[in-house]
């Protein structure tokens, strides 16, 4: 029998674990997902286990914010998906930035089916960045 996917969010509200059990249960898959608080606690994860895909927030710590988390991860899971999730008027996240990134970043508030298809492509081992930009089939 195949492992179960493992996820990893951190989030110092809990939003972004709320978001993707609400996702998960609109997929109805079958995941492990850990929540942390905070990017030390998301290191010691790291650490201990490897994960399909890391959904935090842009904005963690002091010690850390989102896009230097995603970069410590790139380094230690490489194959892992990335995908942060900043406010709607945050402005740290410059365009430059987000052409040199290898992870998604979604800005509040999301979009609701969007998130459902990165979601299903991280766990399916595809490119989320392809999955958020891609329009529905429809049906």
């Amino acid at each position: 029998m195949a492992s179960l996917p493992r996820i990893l969010t951190v989030d110092p509200s809990g939003a972004a674990a709320r978001l993707t059990r609400a996702a998960l249960s609109l997929l109805d898959r079958q995941v492990i997902q850990v929540d942390v608080p905070g990017d030390l606690e998301a290191l010691d994860e790291l650490e201990n286990g490897r994960f399909r895909i890391v959904i935090a927030a842009l904005v963690l710590s002091d010690t850390f914010d989102g896009i230097a988390l995603a970069k410590r991860i790139q380094q230690m899971q490489p194959e892992a998906s990335i995908v942060l999730i900043g406010d709607e008027d945050d402005s740290s996240f410059e365009p430059q930035t987000r052409e040199e990134a290898n992870f998604l970043y979604l800005r509040r508030p999301l979009d609701g089916a969007k998130f459902v298809r990165v979601l299903s492509a991280a766990l399916d081992g595809k490119d989320v960045v392809a999955a958020a930009y891609s329009q529905p089939s429809p049906k």
